[in-house]
């Protein structure tokens, strides 16, 4: 367990629960009141890692201490509530059912007949567990980056265009606190970008334990119209790049023994053809193969891959951007598009960003750990197989 604190410390009286106030920050160091006699209430921020029994090491900074003994209920407590009770006292018996007893140096504020309560802020499972999103710094992408930021993961931001990602990063660590994000320009087509971006991200998170990617294009043209460049850049954007990505990125698990994710945003297109959308959809059925087969070679390390299946963004700026073309194919008016494709829709509306998080959110959590492989359907019933 790591404990990385910046502490309220207030004194007790007897009103001691409501005594506890966030205006005094002080830390270890610096020492305590002279007038705090009994208790020293902290709070942080922490992660859990592994399990909390006697035996184990606990760091409070850069401090460790073995735990000699822990009370029945001490881990739930952490784990739902958010909170333990430290005693620096190292008794082979927990005095009370939420108290972990503890050998090592004394903070300062403390005596070792005193207790410590330890508030953590913990996001389920996923405190100190990174994220990489590829094509996080626009639409989509940056939804999902703020939303994997609210679960509690650090979030490496990639975008072609590095200003869109410093900006995304930097408004999720004024929303989620310092160290919650950091943005990174990369070109996914370039080998020598993708692996110089798999070095930085290392560098400055240490390890990744989901790989998403987000980064997409598309170009509607009849096929004799349909510009070799434009059909090459398709395959680029939408499938070698998500090759590039996911092999760096799994060295990156494979060396550290991270069980991660990796997570392709690929289209309903990846599995009915789309007329007008030859590259595209060629691309987003190449994902389909690449996902299966990335499976297959990352199972032995516990690695899961799977592709989310999208039905139309009809706000996304990308799906806005093709109004004139899709109006010009279908012979109807732009403004007619929209409800043109909800139509085809069972459940009689677009795909929305939040449909897409949900989706992300459960295939990289322990929740689908017996899942792989997979091209998961997230087209309101449009498409069913």
């Amino acid at each position: 367990m790591t404990v990385i604190y910046q502490t309220t410390i207030t004194r007790i009286g007897q009103s001691a629960a409501d005594a506890l106030s966030d205006q005094m920050l002080i830390t270890f160091r610096e020492g305590a009141p002279a007038d705090i006699e009994e208790f020293c209430f902290i709070h942080c921020h922490g992660e859990l890692n592994g399990e909390l029994k006697a035996g184990s090491q606990l760091q409070l900074g850069e401090a460790r201490y073995a735990v000699t003994a822990v009370g029945d209920v001490a881990e739930q407590n952490l784990r739902e509530l958010g909170h333990i009770t430290l005693r620096f006292d190292g008794q082979p018996q927990a005095e009370y059912p939420g108290t972990v007893h503890v050998v090592g140096p004394v903070p300062q504020a403390v005596t070792p007949r005193l207790h410590v309560k330890i508030y953590f802020v913990i996001k389920e499972r996923h405190m100190s567990q990174v994220a990489v999103v590829i094509g996080g710094g626009q639409t989509l992408g940056e939804f999902l980056c703020h939303g994997l930021a609210a679960e509690g993961y650090r979030v490496a931001v990639v975008d072609i265009q590095s200003e869109k990602a410093a900006r995304v990063a930097d408004a999720i660590n004024t929303e989620f606190g310092e160290g919650m994000a950091y943005g990174f320009g990369a070109d996914a087509t370039s080998e020598q970008s993708v692996m110089a971006l798999a070095r930085g991200v290392d560098e400055i998170f240490g390890h990744i334990d989901l790989l998403v990617y987000s980064a997409g294009i598309a170009k509607a043209a009849f096929i004799s119209d349909f510009e070799l460049g434009d059909f090459d850049r398709s395959l680029q954007v939408n499938l070698v790049g998500y090759f590039l990505c996911a092999r760096e990125f799994s060295r990156l698990m494979i060396r550290d023994g991270i069980q991660g994710r990796i997570i392709q945003i690929n289209s309903k297109s990846g599995k009915v053809g789309s007329k007008h959308n030859s590259g595209y959809s060629a691309a987003k059925f190449g994902g389909v193969g690449l996902t299966q087969s990335l499976a297959l070679d990352l199972a032995e390390y516990g690695i899961t891959v799977h592709a989310l299946m999208l039905g139309n963004l009809l706000k996304s700026p990308m799906f806005q951007s093709l109004l004139p073309q899709y109006a010009a194919k279908l012979g109807i008016k732009a403004e007619e598009v929209e409800q043109y494709y909800i139509d085809k829709v069972p459940l009689k509306r677009g795909c929305d960003y939040q449909d897409v998080l949900n989706m992300l959110l459960f295939y990289a959590s322990p929740k689908a750990s017996y899942c792989t492989g997979q091209s998961i359907n997230v087209t309101g019933g449009q498409v069913m197989f």
